[in-house]
């Protein structure tokens, strides 16, 4: 940038230091590093020009060693044109971050810098704590002023808590990062189950967890299969639900949604961890589980460590659940009872002698 100088008449002795800059507005600076002409015109370049507002040159009313062909000092001025300065700089800090969590995921929403610097915002990139993963997303060409952009991340891990923070790109370069957003903690509260995957229904099965606390979360092993190992005298026509919960603290419900009606009769029981096996419906070893009139819903709840976690770890809990029905005998049918070895020799003697009673009756 430079401003023209003019003079009244000839003059010499001009040099740099006898002129300043003037913000007259902004933030605008600078510093003179050169003046060059001779007789009454003279460039004075401004250099090292930096923030935004407005600028005006002013020839200094003392000590400047300029004069005319006599002698005579020249007076100081200040009534030259401003000059409007407009640096582009790297956007500000975006304010606002806030975060919603998924199943291994979040989801970034923040407000616009006060300031694109003078270049509009091309990016804005976030980056989790912790693991520093970033996330970005770009702003469409074109857009108004103040456009952003939600920011997707995938891969996290659930039950950790993560906070994030973001910031702003544009053709200049990239400012400095927002506050942190509030903690949040990706989790799985719901495993769903293709149709066909509950033995003996057709339909799609759900499982969903509440209670535990705010990190507790399902692991997406686990679900609706086939049973392994069954309880004497009975069987496990629809399988079994299993599922593993990390980061809980105290009892966590569980709601299985089944695709059509459990049958009957049916009942439930659960591995006690001893080789045995117990009813959950039982008041004494009670776990609250319920079943709908429609025998499609089963809700029950498990503590930490408590009676059905078959994981001792604290915070972890592993639950298998079976629904099952009684045992038939083979084929359907009632077994006949059968007469003793001395029964059979009895019922014999017994025919025997109303033979030879009948006998000696006819004689």
């Amino acid at each position: 940038m430079a401003f023209l100088v003019t003079f009244s008449e000839t003059v010499t002795g001009v040099d740099r230091t006898d002129f300043s800059l003037t913000t007259t507005s902004g933030t605008a600076a600078g510093t003179v590093p050169q003046v060059t002409g001779s007789g009454a015109s003279y460039t004075v370049t401004v250099g090292n020009i930096s923030g935004n507002g407005s600028l005006r040159l002013d020839l200094k009313g003392s000590g400047t060693g300029i004069v005319d062909a006599v002698g005579n000092p020249a007076a100081g001025y200040a009534g030259g044109s401003v000059h409007t300065v407009a640096v582009l700089t790297a956007p500000g800090a975006p304010t606002g971050a806030q975060a919603t969590a998924g199943n291994g995921q979040a989801t970034v929403t923040f407000t616009a810098p006060a300031s694109d610097g003078g270049s509009p915002i091309t990016r804005y990139t976030a980056t989790a704590a912790p693991g520093g993963a970033t996330g970005y997303c770009d702003v469409p060409t074109g857009s108004p002023t103040g456009t952003v952009c939600p920011i997707a991340f995938t891969g996290l891990a659930n039950g950790t808590s993560y906070t994030f923070t973001v910031k702003a790109t544009n053709t200049v370069g990239t400012g400095p990062d927002s506050g942190a957003s509030g903690a949040v903690v990706p989790r799985l509260l719901q495993i769903s189950a293709p149709a066909g995957a509950v033995p003996g229904m057709a339909g799609a099965a759900t499982a969903t967890l509440s209670g535990g606390g705010t990190a507790c979360t399902l692991q997406a092993s686990g679900g609706f299969g086939a049973a392994g190992a069954k309880p004497p005298g009975f069987d496990a026509p629809n399988g079994q639900f299993s599922f593993t919960a990390e980061h809980c603290s105290g009892a966590v419900q569980i709601v299985l949604q089944y695709p059509e009606p459990l049958p009957a009769d049916v009942r439930f029981r659960k591995p006690d961890g001893a080789g045995g096996w117990f009813d959950p419906q039982d008041p004494a070893t009670s776990l609250g589980l319920t079943l709908t009139n429609n025998r499609q819903t089963v809700t029950y709840q498990i503590t930490d460590n408590g009676r059905g976690d078959a994981d001792n770890t604290p915070g972890t809990i592993a639950d298998p659940l079976l629904p099952v029905v009684p045992l038939a005998a083979p084929g359907g049918a009632h077994a006949i009872p059968t007469l003793g070895a001395w029964a059979l020799a009895l019922l014999s003697a017994l025919l025997g002698a109303l033979g030879w009673r009948r006998a000696a009756t006819i004689k």
